[in-house]
């Protein structure tokens, strides 16, 4: 009996530690720019699908849409490298900011109230 209770404490260890019970981590703001500088992402926000471009210059286009048509903007994006945070503005003089968070090969935008939204890199 002792033996079959420590090899169910030895799997409930290892699986405890596995990185399939890993948080998300939040990037750093160089590892940010890194990451999307000149690139482009998709993902989908509130249940549209939608494709993101960071231009090199600072400049952000945001195109999402469905079959049904699609609409975009153009906005300006940076990186607050004292937050360690992606910040857009659309026209306005406010920015806007979202955590950028990783795990494993998937990324995160993380938002004020800590709402996860997945995306990917596609390239430039």
């Amino acid at each position: 009996m002792l033996r079959h209770l420590s090899f169910l404490l030895i799997v409930v260890a290892s699986i405890n530690s596995s990185s399939a019970w890993a948080e998300p981590v939040k990037l750093k703001a160089d590892e940010i720019f890194s990451l999307l500088n000149g690139q482009k992402i998709k993902g989908e926000w509130n249940g549209m699908p939608y494709t993101q471009h960071f231009y090199t210059n600072g400049v952000t286009v945001y195109i999402s849409g469905d079959q049904n048509g699609t609409r975009s903007e153009h906005g300006k994006w940076q990186v607050n490298k004292y937050k360690n945070a992606y910040e857009s503005s659309w026209g306005s003089p406010r920015w806007s900011a979202y955590d950028v968070m990783r795990d494993g090969d998937k990324y995160y935008w993380s938002d004020i109230v800590g709402t996860l939204r997945e995306f990917r890199v596609v390239g430039d």
